[in-house]
Parts: C-alpha cells; structure tokens; sequence
C-alpha cells in the first residue's frame, strides 16, 4: 500500500524532514531560486524526484539555501512510504 503525503513550506525554512519516506520530490513553487543540499538548484517551477528503491528509507532531513533576491519562498514536497 502507497501513503501519500503532501507538505507546503513557506517562507524562510531551512530545512525540512524526510526520514521514513521510500520516496519524495521537491518542487519549487516559490518566485525565488533554492539550492538542495545534493547541489540540486531549482528554478520556479522546477521540480526535483528522489526515486524509490526497493526496501529503502531516507534518513534525515534535506536542507535549503535560498537565494537572497526578493520574492516567495514556497516548496511543495510530495513524499509516499510504502506499507505491506
């Protein structure tokens, strides 16, 4: 069975959780570039997949770098954990 969970994030977070998920993606639904802490930049309106792997689990969390221009901060994360 798929659990699908979605999260808004607003404004100056500097990180957020994805311990437990098998698999997320990030999307930047923002006005302002963010950098991932794998290096991944994300323009507006791109959008970065953290695959699924067979009896895998993220651990941790995954940290932001905004960029200083003015403008929204928003992510949308997208993450499902898979249950027997």
């Amino acid at each position: 069975m798929v659990n699908w969970e979605d999260y808004k994030y607003t404004g100056d977070n500097d990180s957020f959780p994805h311990e437990g998920y098998s698999g997320y993606s990030v999307e930047n639904t923002g006005t302002v570039n963010v950098t991932l802490n794998d290096n991944t930049l994300l323009t507006p309106g791109q959008e970065r997949v953290f695959p699924y792997f067979e009896n895998h689990y993220y651990k941790g969390s995954v940290r932001l770098s905004w960029a200083s221009a003015a403008g929204t901060k928003n992510i949308t994360v997208r993450a499902f954990r898979i249950s027997c």
